[in-house]
C-alpha cells in the first residue's frame, strides 16, 4: 500500500493499519494518544475503547492541544464486552463519519473474549470479521487504523494474543519495551529479519508526549539498541 494515500499526518509515515504491542506498561496506550494527537490536526478520531481504563483522556486532552489539533474532533466509544466491541468495529463501515482520518481500538484483543466462555470460538472473530472490517476501511476511506494488543505469556515468553493472524493484515507491526527503570519506551518494527528500533518516547513534567529517532538502525548514542527489541 501506498502511505500516501492516508489521510492524516503520523510520526515516522505511520498509516494504514498500525499493530502496538507491547507487555502492560511499555507505553501502548501512550503512543497511540500520540497518533491521536496529530490525527485530530487533520480530521476526525474515534478511540474504541474496549477495556474501560480511561485515565489515558487526560493525557489525549493535553498533547491534541500540545499537537494543536481539535479536542471536540476525538470521539471516544466506550464498550463493556466483546460483543459490543465485535459490534461497534463491524459497524463502522455505515456508522463512520467521512472526515475521519484515525479509528483506535484499544485493545482490539478484547473484541474476542469469547473464549472466556466457549473455547472453540477463541480468535475466530478475530481473523474471519473484525481484521477484515478494520483493512477494509483502511482501503476504502484512505484512513488509518491503530489496533492495540494486550499479550500473555507462552512458553514464559510475553507474546502479543494473535500475533501470528494480526502481522498478516497490517502494514507497520510495532513491538514496545519500557526501559528498565526509566519513563522512556523504545518502539521497534517486527520483521522477518529481526526487530529493529526506529524511535523512542516519553512523557515530559507537563504531560506531554516526546518523540525522538532512533539514528543509524538504534545506536546506543540515541538510547536506541537492537538488544531492546526482545519482548
Amino acid at each position: 500500500m501506498v502511505k500516501s494515500q492516508y489521510r492524516g499526518k503520523f510520526v515516522f509515515d505511520l498509516g494504514g493499519l498500525v499493530h502496538l504491542s507491547g507487555v502492560a506498561g511499555s507505553g501502548k496506550t501512550l503512543l497511540a494518544v500520540a497518533l491521536a494527537s496529530e490525527a485530530a490536526r487533520n480530521g476526525k478520531v474515534l478511540w474504541i475503547n474496549t477495556d474501560a481504563k480511561t485515565a489515558f483522556v487526560n493525557q489525549l486532552k493535553i498533547n491534541i492541544v500540545a499537537a494543536g489539533g481539535d479536542k471536540t474532533a476525538v470521539s471516544l466509544l466506550p464498550v463493556s464486552n466483546h460483543e459490543m466491541a465485535r459490534d461497534a468495529v463491524l459497524d463502522l463501515p455505515k456508522t463512520l463519519d467521512q472526515d475521519t482520518v484515525l479509528v483506535v481500538v484499544d485493545p482490539v484483543t478484547r473484541v474476542s473474549d469469547m473464549s472466556h466462555r466457549e473455547d472453540m470460538m477463541w480468535g475466530r472473530e478475530m481473523f474471519e470479521e473484525v481484521l477484515p472490517t478494520l483493512a477494509g476501511l483502511v482501503v476504502a476511506r484512505a484512513l488509518s487504523v491503530v489496533i492495540v494488543s494486550e499479550s500473555r505469556n507462552f512458553d514464559n515468553e510475553p507474546t502479543a494474543v494473535h500475533h501470528r493472524s494480526i502481522s498478516t493484515w497490517v502494514d507497520h507491526d510495532l513491538l514496545l519495551e519500557r526501559r528498565y527503570g526509566t519513563k522512556t519506551s523504545i518502539v521497534c518494527k517486527v520483521g522477518p529479519d529481526g526487530d529493529v528500533p526506529i524511535f523512542q518516547f516519553s512523557l515530559n513534567n507537563e504531560g506531554i508526549i516526546e518523540i525522538q529517532p532512533c539514528e543509524n538502525g538504534g545506536s546506543e548514542e540515541h538510547g536506541c539498541s537492537e538488544s531492546q527489541c526482545s519482548v
